[in-house]
C-alpha cells in the first residue's frame, strides 16, 4: 500500500525531475565540451569503426535479444533495436568503470563514448519520424 500513498508518488516525480535537470546539465556541459573543441582530439579511425559498429550492430544486436519471448511485432522490435537505450548513461558507466580499474587510454574510450552519444542523438533525431510514420504505415500494432 505504500507505493500508492501520494508521498511516494510525489518523491517518485521529484526523483524524474532531479534525473532531467541532471541529464539537461550533463547535455549543456557535453555540448560546451564538443564546442569547445577538445572532445574529439583523441579521435582515429579505432575510435570511429567502434562507434559504428557499437550504433549499428551491438546495439541493436543486444536489444533485438533481450525482447525474444515478447509480444512485440517483428517491425517493433526492428524498431526498438535499432533505437536502443538511451546512451547518456554511458558516461556513468564509463566514470564507474575508470573510477574501478586502470586503463591504458582513457581518452580513447572517453572519445569512443562522446562519438557514440553524438551520433546516436544525431541519427535516432534524424531517423525517428520517419520510424514513427513506418510503423503507423502498416497499421495497428495489436490486433
Amino acid at each position: 500500500m505504500e507505493r500508492a500513498h501520494s508521498y511516494h508518488e510525489n518523491l517518485h516525480t521529484f526523483a524524474e525531475q532531479i534525473e532531467r535537470l541532471v541529464m539537461m546539465v550533463l547535455l549543456v556541459f557535453f555540448g560546451a565540451a564538443i564546442a569547445e573543441g577538445s572532445v574529439f582530439q583523441a579521435l582515429n579511425w579505432n575510435v570511429v569503426v567502434v562507434a559504428v559498429l557499437t550504433i549499428f550492430v551491438a546495439r541493436p544486436l543486444c536489444a533485438w535479444i533481450s525482447l525474444l519471448g515478447s509480444s512485440e511485432l517483428p517491425r517493433e522490435k526492428a524498431v526498438i533495436a535499432f533505437f536502443g537505450i538511451r546512451g547518456l548513461g554511458s558516461f556513468y558507466y564509463l566514470a564507474y568503470a575508470l573510477g574501478q580499474a586502470q586503463f591504458d587510454r582513457p581518452e580513447d574510450l572517453w572519445v569512443t563514448v562522446c562519438l557514440v552519444v553524438v551520433a546516436s542523438v544525431v541519427l535516432h533525431g534524424i531517423a525517428a519520424a520517419p520510424a514513427m510514420r513506418y510503423l503507423d504505415r502498416e497499421g495497428p500494432l495489436r490486433s
